[in-house]
């Protein structure tokens, strides 16, 4: 999706036709994560053209750019040249709001000194990761 490509997942029935335990338990988890971030896969597609934070990916559907952020960070996450284009950012599976600030022109903010490049959009992360599969971020541009 966020390559362009599709997601597949290798399940199928045993010879009796029917799935094992542990593929239900992965479908129904992925089916429930599907629900609640589809606007960030179906009608989505590559974001190309930014900088790709380390374990993340990008999509991109219309103004709206989701984050897909597989390795939580605790903290801030840096998406570079996005400073000044981000009107709101928040979790897509609450609608809860991600602070967010930017980088001044010596890469600073104002509570943390080399934040990263001047420009940057900063993200503010909870210490807590979400209880979601994969926490995405949505991210509405101008």
């Amino acid at each position: 999706m966020s390559k362009g490509g599709n997601l597949l997942l290798n399940v199928g029935p045993d010879g009796r036709g029917a799935f094992e335990p542990r593929a239900r338990e992965l479908l129904a988890e992925v089916g429930a994560w599907t629900a609640l971030h589809s606007d960030a896969i179906h009608g989505a597609g590559p974001a190309a053209g930014f900088t790709t934070p380390r374990d993340t990916r990008l999509t991109r559907s219309g103004n709206r750019l989701f984050v897909h952020v597989f390795g939580w960070q605790a903290g801030i996450l840096v998406l570079q040249g996005l400073g000044g284009r981000v009107r709101f950012a928040s979790f897509l599976h609450d609608g809860a709001e991600v602070a967010s600030s930017v980088v001044d022109d010596e890469g600073h903010l104002p509570h943390l000194r080399d934040a990263g490049p001047p420009g940057s959009l900063v993200l503010h992360l909870p210490t807590q990761r979400p209880n979601v599969l994969v926490p995405v971020i949505e991210l509405i541009t101008d």
